[in-house]
């Protein structure tokens, strides 16, 4: 039984829905449970042919109600997997609820994407170290976060284990433009046909910092950049679209990032901080070139695969695209491809969970 609290268009998902179709592939019984507002992606579950559970709606606060509904889904599988702290708040304490009464209660894994709240809400180290002590085993997404548990939570060593994000990817590098797809998204945004495209995907929001990324396109009048992505802070959002040039779209969220991808000539990330972030991999996998901001995460990746620009300096991010040349963007994009593809693959990603999951039983 796998737990969101939310289901939209991102990191999160995507890895989900990855690891949940090799989990098919290798004929386990997976169900779904998605108990807040944002639900985007419920059918696409669905499609799998797994039982998504989406009719409770939690209310504000800590909802009571909440720990019975997910009382009565959960009792009967082996292995309950929580996904980011807010479903494991409610796991547990089942878990401990359950065991005061001397029950059985399934094995606890727990997977965290990504250490935002820690910064932003500095009570939520309190739950990190509940979290830690609850569960059975704790996955993270980077080393970084690993060392957080490590050296924060007091957790035992056995307990942490670090799995990279995965993400499907082609027998053989793509081509860098597939022109029809590049005819298909100009027309879509009604851009210029001689300009070429650059793309961001990611939440608008300040921690991913496209706002440098859309004041940096004065300076390349020959390109145009789209912002792929849900607004996640509607004021930051209305400040880029009054400020941004005619060569940058703010065009929401898309189902259809490989299209995107595939009619780009780079990706682009200034985000402040990541874990191994999905759309860097996607991009990778795509063979798209990319400019990423000079931060762990996406350092993690080896930065000899990619241009890099020191975070938050907008002079170093206008240099760094002065600089790219064709020869060396080929040879870049080549080198993360095949990082990706020895690396970070759905089916080692998966293989690594469902060894996590044997240990516990």
């Amino acid at each position: 039984m796998h737990i969101c609290q939310f289901l939209g268009v991102g990191g999160l998902e995507k890895v989900l829905y990855l690891l949940i179709q090799e989990q098919l592939k290798a004929n386990y019984e997976v169900e779904l449970v998605i108990y807040d507002y944002e639900k985007t992606w419920v059918s696409k579950f669905e499609q799998l042919g797994i039982k998504v559970h989406s009719e409770y709606t939690k209310s504000e606060g800590y909802d009571r109600k909440l720990l019975n509904y997910l009382d009565e889904k959960v009792r009967d599988f082996t292995h309950i997997h929580t996904h980011d702290l807010n479903p494991m708040l409610y796991i547990g304490v089942l878990k401990i609820i359950t065991k005061l009464k001397l029950k059985k209660f399934p094995k606890i894994i727990h997977t965290t994407h990504g250490m935002e709240h820690v910064v932003a809400q500095p009570k939520t180290k309190l739950y990190e170290c509940f979290l830690a002590w609850t569960a059975d085993k704790v996955i993270t997404v980077s080393e970084a976060f690993k060392e957080y548990y490590l050296k924060k939570t007091f957790v035992s060593k056995n307990k942490v284990i670090n799995i990279d994000n995965g993400t499907p990817v082609p027998e053989k590098l793509p081509d860098l433009i597939d022109l029809n797809l590049k005819n298909k998204i100009i027309r879509a945004h009604d851009i210029e046909a001689a300009k070429s495209i650059w793309i961001a995907v990611a939440r608008v929001v300040p921690l991913k910092d496209q706002k440098i990324l859309s004041d940096a396109m004065s300076h390349f009048p020959n390109k145009h950049l789209i912002l792929i992505g849900p607004s996640g802070n509607n004021k930051y959002y209305q400040e880029i679209e009054q400020s941004k040039g005619s060569n940058v779209t703010l065009a929401g969220k898309k189902e259809n990032i490989s299209e995107y991808l595939a009619a780009s000539e780079l990706f682009l990330s200034a985000s402040h901080h990541e874990g191994i972030p999905i759309s860097v991999l996607e991009a990778a996998a795509s063979g798209t070139p990319c400019v990423l901001s000079n931060i762990d995460g996406h350092n993690t990746l080896n930065s000899n695969n990619f241009y890099t620009f020191n975070i938050r300096d907008s002079k170093s991010l206008i240099n760094t695209l002065k600089t790219i040349n064709n020869t060396d963007s080929e040879k870049k994009r080549l080198a993360f491809y095949r990082a990706v593809l020895d690396n970070y693959s759905a089916n080692k990603m998966f293989n690594l969970y469902h060894r996590e999951y044997q240990k516990i039983l």
